[in-house]
């Protein structure tokens, strides 16, 4: 007699009995639940948990919903399938429960098991923090190198103008000097000394100006600097000077402080021998990028010399030591009246 049973609140009992678990190497995981957790690997593919019941009525068909706390604001129907499949839950803790009822019957909820899945390694706390460690170290290093860099930089322009400083003190000191002794003989002997020193120290002081200006850091600033330096001295000289190079790809090559002071200053030192040594009538300055560096030749038309039977003065030398410390190749070409050929490669 089913009766008794019919008219009881619960006709049925019902809980979470078993789960399979697919992972993506073909492996299937089976395990019955015992202790209301399933712990499921990072990598799985699907999870199959049975809904099993036990009925007191005969010849009752039974449905079943599921409900995943969280994720599901209302019970997902099962229709009569006793099987919950589920995919694409990321890493968490999640909590399951489900219910079946007989037709005509109330629900009857079952047992609430966590599913817990699994992070992947790079998903974990540690690893995070480990991230956000070595990302902050990371901005810590940044910090310090640009730090270091602005302290060296500093340091940099303090040396050069402390050198420039000196250069125009001994020549304000000369002017000084040859001003006295012609005032004293009321004389203006001196006095082509005299501007000559002003000369050189006006243009000393254009070069630091020049030299600390950071608007200048690039290619294209340091020949128009030259171009300014060489063109009154080759017009007063009657010498023909022709730059070659294509402003525009000059402009995006930036150059270091000291690199940029030291090919100026070797460059200048090349057409001020061209002018007064080597009696030229033309000097030509062809520069163009090669190797994200300034690649520069500069000829002349004088005299010329035997690099091999001459011994090389230290305006040459000084030359030659400037190119090497920022890592160029200085290649020196002159043949006796047909001048002379100065290559800087990086």
């Amino acid at each position: 007699d089913t009766s008794f049973f019919s008219q009881r609140t619960a006709s049925h009992q019902v809980w979470l009995s078993e789960t399979s678990i697919s992972y993506a190497d073909s492996l299937t995981a089976v395990q019955f639940l015992t202790n209301h957790q399933i712990r499921v690997l990072p990598h799985y593919q699907q999870i199959n948990i049975n809904i099993a019941h036990l009925s007191y009525l005969r010849n009752k068909k039974s449905e079943y919903a599921y409900k995943i706390e969280g994720r599901h604001e209302n019970w997902v129907s099962l229709q009569q399938n006793p099987s919950i499949s589920i995919i694409g839950l990321s890493n968490g803790r999640y909590f399951l429960k489900a219910r079946s009822r007989e037709v005509g019957q109330n629900w009857v909820e079952s047992n609430t098991i966590e599913i817990e899945i699994l992070p992947h390694w790079y998903q974990t706390i540690w690893f995070k923090t480990v991230l956000v460690l070595a990302f902050m170290g990371l901005l810590y290093a940044l910090y310090r190198y640009r730090i270091h860099q602005l302290q060296a930089e500093e340091r940099l322009r303090t040396k050069i103008a402390a050198d420039l400083h000196d250069d125009i003190g001994s020549t304000l000191t000369s002017v000084r000097l040859f001003t006295e002794l012609d005032m004293a003989n009321n004389s203006t002997e001196h006095l082509p000394l005299i501007k000559q020193g002003v000369q050189e120290a006006t243009v000393g002081l254009r070069d630091i100006i020049w030299v600390m200006d950071s608007r200048n850091n690039n290619a294209a600033q340091l020949l128009k600097r030259l171009q300014k330096f060489a063109e009154p001295l080759c017009k007063a000289g009657g010498v023909a000077l022709q730059l070659q190079a294509a402003e525009h790809d000059l402009e995006k090559l930036e150059l270091p402080l000291a690199m940029r002071r030291d090919l100026y200053l070797i460059l200048k030192e090349f057409i001020t021998n061209s002018i007064k040594y080597a009696n030229a009538t033309s000097i030509i300055v062809a520069a163009k990028p090669q190797r994200q560096r300034l690649s520069i030749t500069i000829s002349d038309n004088g005299l010329g010399f035997d690099p091999t039977a001459t011994t090389l003065g230290n305006g040459i030398n000084n030359m030659l030591l400037r190119a090497k410390n920022n890592g160029y190749k200085a290649n020196f070409s002159s043949v006796p009246g047909r001048g002379t050929q100065l290559t800087l490669l990086p």
